[in-house]
């Protein structure tokens, strides 16, 4: 039973279209094993994460210049550098404990969960801006 080629190719795109939340996903569990402290394995997913994403976003601008349309990537790209500060500023919270550790978990979450709900949004967008620019037909769910 072999695969078609572009099949493969379809469900390779999709990995590397998600692969800054994989990315955070997979450096959260590596450094549970090494037992870091939770805020600072955050900080760090996060970063490195977000990192990805600008390298995706930046190559995707290098390789179509100024015949596109850039202000939504752009956007996100804003909205998670904010996103990013913000975890930073409520781990500092955490480092410091300036705050109960119920408040400081709860900051955490909440930051974490936008942080999430942009990254995907971010994606998604960088994803049909990919497609739309490559010609290719971009396949919406049914309804």
């Amino acid at each position: 039973m072999k695969s078609d080629p572009e099949e493969i190719l379809e469900k390779q795109e999709k990995f590397q279209t998600y692969l800054p939340v994989f990315v955070f996903i997979i450096l959260m569990f590596i450094l549970e094993i090494v037992q870091i402290q939770k805020a600072t394995s955050l900080v760090i997913s996060v970063f490195v994460s977000f990192f990805i994403y600008g390298i995706m976003a930046a190559k995707l601008k290098e390789t179509y210049g100024k015949q596109a349309e850039f202000k939504p990537l752009n956007l996100f790209l804003g909205l998670l550098t904010i996103m990013m500060v913000i975890i930073i500023g409520v781990a500092i919270l955490h480092w410091l404990q300036l705050a109960h550790v119920n408040f400081r978990w709860i900051l955490f979450f909440i930051a974490l969960l936008l942080y999430f709900i942009i990254l995907f949004r971010a994606v998604h967008t960088l994803h049909q801006l990919k497609q739309s620019f490559s010609g290719k037909e971009i396949k919406r769910p049914n309804k």
